[in-house]
């Protein structure tokens, strides 16, 4: 049975409508339906499902439009038009890394992907978010410092589009990645390996606004902000829990710091160059060997515990670290190995113990980065 298209109110995709075209797929809720007109053979080679449904005999009920045989499909239509025209090369997929758009035009792919079979496109998705989403702290801070620059060069854009406006409407969160969208769809897709870090990075918010109203022309928000969080039940609890287990580990990390400098004292005979200050001296205890560090390590150690214990918040006070510790554990480290920074913000700390303690920052940072997947319930 001939039909046309417009009796089925369909609206045909401007890219995939091949004149040669032998299937016409149909996706949508109605009563408006979109239609793709695409070839057989090119979705039967790289799916056994596809190839199996073009094996089943139509009826004549089936239909064809415009003498072409059509199949509908139960799937969102978005996703079929962003999955064909993945595959007919007529959707780029961004290739900077933590692209704020990646995850929209991806999401849709994977999920027919998995669904279809299409084990190609899988394989060549699925490693944008890998490294979107890493699971090695290096890779973390790399895609930091990627997102970092792309949030800059988008407020760059945007104070040269006002020149003479010093207050024009910006909404930080834009630029970022989903942590929600990539969370929801890693767990319905079995994708565990990205969710340690998307559960960490919606740990950082701790906002909640309503989205900025398109008709209000100037605003500007510096911090991120979770819209919706359309979780169930089981992922909700995962995410609560795995907050307060971070928590939890900063506060004991915090708690055994000055403790845990004293000990690392112990190896600094023979290697440290003493305080490199006067005044050290009211600081030691009467076990501490009068030639080295140990007392201005136990003070530094035991300043940063309290500050950060009595949550004295720095100026960028979304960057706390009971909020973000990974952040401010990495410009802690930072400030240590830095050799312009004087000796007197580290109680007189020598360049050797500053790099020894900066070791034990980092080996806080990887305890802290290898919990993750335990802390919010992860299974591998």
């Amino acid at each position: 049975m001939d039909e046309d298209k417009n009796d089925l109110e369909v609206i045909m995709d401007e890219f995939i409508n091949f004149d040669d075209g032998n299937t016409v797929i149909l996706a949508g809720p109605g009563p408006v339906l979109h239609g793709f007109k695409c070839h057989k053979g090119v979705l039967a080679s790289r799916s056994e499902v596809f190839r199996q449904m073009f094996g089943i005999p139509g009826s004549p009920e089936d239909g064809s439009i415009d003498g072409v045989p059509k199949m509908s499909l139960p799937d969102d239509w978005n996703d079929i038009r962003d999955l064909l025209r993945l595959i007919y090369g007529s959707l780029v997929v961004p290739r900077r890394r933590r692209d704020p758009t990646t995850l929209q035009t991806v999401c849709g792919p994977l999920r027919l992907s998995k669904k279809y079979m299409m084990a190609d496109v899988w394989d060549t998705l699925l490693p944008i978010l890998e490294e979107d989403w890493p699971a090695r702290l290096e890779d973390w801070y790399v895609t930091e410092d990627l997102t970092a620059e792309i949030v800059k060069k988008a407020e760059e854009v945007a104070s040269r589009e006002n020149p003479n406006d010093s207050w024009w409407q910006w909404d930080v969160t834009k630029h970022f990645q989903d942590p929600v969208a990539l969370i929801g769809l890693a767990t319905e897709l079995d994708i565990p390996q990205v969710l340690p870090a998307a559960f960490y990075d919606l740990n950082r918010i701790y906002f909640a606004l309503d989205p900025w109203p398109e008709d209000e022309p100037t605003g500007r928000v510096d911090f991120r902000s979770v819209y919706e969080l359309p979780f169930d039940a089981q992922t909700a609890l995962q995410f609560t829990r795995g907050r307060e287990r971070v928590r939890g580990h900063v506060t004991y990390m915090l708690r055994t710091l000055p403790s845990n400098a004293t000990h690392f004292a112990g190896r600094l005979r023979g290697h440290c160059d003493g305080p490199q200050i006067a005044g050290t001296a009211d600081l030691r205890h009467p076990s501490d060997d009068p030639q080295t560090c140990e007392p201005c390590i136990r003070a530094w150690a035991k300043e940063q515990a309290d500050a950060l214990r009595l949550d004295i918040l720095p100026r960028d006070y979304t960057q706390n670290i009971f909020v973000d510790p990974l952040t401010h554990l990495r410009r802690v480290r930072t400030r240590l190995m830095n050799s312009a920074i004087p000796a007197e913000v580290f109680h007189g700390m020598c360049t050797w113990c500053r790099a020894q303690v900066a070791q034990m920052v980092q080996s806080e940072t990887e305890k802290l980065w290898e919990e993750l997947a335990s802390y919010f319930g992860v299974k591998e």
